[in-house]
C-alpha cells in the first residue's frame, strides 16, 4: 500500500535502506544483508531515486516529500507486487512531482504488469490514469465502468453532479453545472433506500424506500440507481 502523506508514513527512526527492506522479514526466504541491499538499490533505482546509492541510507527528515514518496513506492516494488493500493499518493506533492509520480505509476503498470486500485478525489487524474473507474458515495460503489464515462456518460445523479463540475474544453464539452442541496448524511446513521435519495434532484418514493440493485446499462457499465440517466433527461424537460 502507498499511503497519502509522504511525512507522516515513514518511520523517522528507520534510514531508507530499513524502510524499503523491511517488508522483506514477511517472506520465507531468508536474505543476507548483501542481498538485501542489492534489492533495495534496484527498488529504489526503479522509483527514480538515483544513483541509488546517495540515498539508501539517509533518514526520511533528509528527503523531499517527492522522494519520500519514492521511498514508499520502492517499499512496494520490492516484493513485486500483482497489485497495489495507492491512498491519495499524490495529493500532498506539486504539480511538478506529481506528474513524475504518476509516470512512475504508469510504468509499473506497463513494465511490471502491477494492478492499481488508486483512491482519490480528483475525478479528471482517474480519468487519466485508470481503466476503469468506480465513484463512491457513503460507502457504496454508486457507478462503475470504463474511465470514460467520466467525460460524460455517466448515469447515476451523484456521478452526473460531480462530473458537471469538471473543466471541459471546447465548446461541445461545456455543461450545465449541477449543484447538490443539503449536507452529506452521517456514514453511521445511513438513510433508508437509496443512501443518495435526501440529495437526488430527481429521487421519487421508491427511491427512498428500496434500495436499489445494480443494473448494467452498458458492456461493463453498472449503476446502483432505479432511473439512471434520469437526471439528464429532467434537464432536458426544463
Amino acid at each position: 500500500m502507498i499511503f497519502q502523506d509522504p511525512y507522516q508514513s515513514l518511520n523517522p527512526r528507520f534510514n531508507v535502506f530499513e524502510i524499503v527492506t523491511e517488508p522483506l522479514l514477511f517472506e520465507e526466504k531468508s536474505y543476507s544483508l548483501a542481498e538485501k541491499e542489492v534489492l533495495a538499490l534496484q527498488a529504489l533505482e526503479f522509483a527514480g531515486l538515483r544513483p541509488a546509492i546517495d540515498y539508501l541510507y539517509r533518514f526520511p527528515h533528509e528527503l523531499s516529500g517527492g522522494q519520500r514518496q519514492r521511498v514508499s513506492i520502492a517499499t512496494c516494488f520490492i516484493m513485486s507486487p500483482d497489485l497495489i493500493i495507492a491512498d491519495e499518493p499524490v495529493s500532498m506533492l506539486d504539480a511538478s512531482v506529481r506528474a513524475d509520480i504518476l509516470k512512475l505509476f504508469v510504468n509499473m503498470k506497463e513494465e511490471r504488469g502491477t494492478a492499481f486500485l488508486f483512491i482519490t478525489h480528483d475525478l479528471s487524474l482517474a480519468w487519466l490514469i485508470s481503466d476503469r473507474v468506480a465513484i463512491m458515495y457513503l460507502g457504496k460503489v454508486m457507478e462503475i465502468g470504463p474511465a470514460d464515462i467520466i467525460s460524460g456518460q455517466c448515469q447515476h445523479p451523484y456521478s452526473q453532479a460531480l462530473t458537471s463540475v469538471l473543466a471541459m474544453v471546447g465548446e461541445e464539452r461545456r455543461q450545465e453545472k449541477i449543484l447538490l442541496e443539503g449536507e452529506t448524511p452521517s456514514p453511521i446513521n445511513l438513510p433508508s433506500g437509496c443512501r443518495f435519495h435526501p440529495r437526488c434532484p430527481v429521487a421519487a418514493e421508491r427511491c427512498r424506500k428500496e434500495e436499489p440493485e445494480y443494473c448494467e446499462v452498458n458492456p461493463g457499465h453498472f449503476v446502483s440507481c432505479h432511473y439512471p440517466g434520469s437526471l439528464q433527461k429532467h434537464k432536458g424537460d426544463k
